[in-house]
């Protein structure tokens, strides 16, 4: 589904921001999201949710919108999300009260500056049995001088319950520091 949230007829923001979303589709397998968030959404059951493809543009402040969102999305294995909906899902000083321990397989697609790493680790918190982590970044808006340096000893830090189970890793245009540091980090666990 995608929800927009522009009228170019009129050239403003349309009335659609105004409305809510009820899905009940307990034998839906995949579910593809972008777009803008509603007033309200609920996802009901999706009991036999496999694969979910979530690429939101909220803004900054809709922290417990996305949080909804995630929550009816809990079951699936396979999540594909965008850096926004990543970055609206962090909220600094929270703790991660969701766990989406069902997935499997994440990918990203974003570019690891100092704003993105912290929001990512905080949804990395939430994936405890991640096997598949796939990271596609965006590197023309990564410099060497904006790129935060996150070494290995940050990433020891964030003690990752998923890393020693990981059974494929790509990391795709890593041109900036941190990645880089990510995947010295991830090869050094591994031992590959």
């Amino acid at each position: 589904m995608y929800w927009g949230g522009y009228n170019v007829f009129a050239s403003r923001e349309s009335t659609n921001s105004n409305t809510s979303v009820k899905i009940f589709a307990p034998n839906l397998k995949t579910l593809k999201w972008r777009g803008k968030l509603r007033n309200s959404q609920s996802l009901g059951r999706l009991d036999s949710l496999e694969e979910v493809e979530i690429l939101l543009e909220p803004p900054k402040n809709e922290f417990d919108k996305v949080l909804e969102v995630l929550c009816g999305i809990c079951l699936a294995k396979v999540l594909i999300i965008n850096g926004k909906t990543i970055k609206a899902l962090y909220k600094e000083g929270s703790t991660p009260t969701l766990i989406l321990d069902n997935i499997r397989n994440l990918s990203i697609c974003e570019s690891l500056n100092k704003k993105f790493v912290l929001a990512l680790v905080s949804l990395l918190r939430r994936m405890p049995n991640l096997n598949i982590l796939c990271i596609k970044t965006r590197c023309w808006k990564l410099t060497y001088r904006t790129a935060s340096h996150f070494g290995n000893e940050y990433w020891k830090l964030q003690n990752l319950a998923f890393i020693h189970q990981l059974k494929e890793v790509s990391i795709e245009n890593s041109y900036g520091c941190n990645e880089i540091e990510f995947e010295r980090y991830i090869l050094g666990v591994l031992k590959i």
